[in-house]
């Protein structure tokens, strides 16, 4: 796959959890308690977007989660160093 194709996938991805309708959070909280192994830390996460600053209220605190971890990987793809063109 093109990475820059990649990369758009995963901003289109960043938009639909920014959205914030009923699908969108649904399918944000299917992703998030499809998770088993790691239960408790999501439901720690969950907990302290709803009681911190960071939660906007205008998302579910999953889609605000799955949101902020794509935006992170996108940053993160951003800045790594890119392959000289052959």
């Amino acid at each position: 796959m093109d990475p820059s194709a990649a990369l758009h996938l995963l901003q289109t991805m960043i938009d639909f959890f920014e959205a914030g309708n009923t699908e969108t959070d649904a399918a944000a909280k299917a992703i998030i308690e499809s998770d088993f192994e790691y239960n408790d830390h999501w439901e720690a996460e969950i907990n302290r977007f709803r009681t911190g600053t960071e939660w906007t209220g205008l998302r579910a605190p999953e889609a605000e989660i799955v949101a902020t971890a794509l935006r992170a990987l996108l940053q993160m793809l951003e800045d790594r160093p890119r392959k000289p063109a052959d």
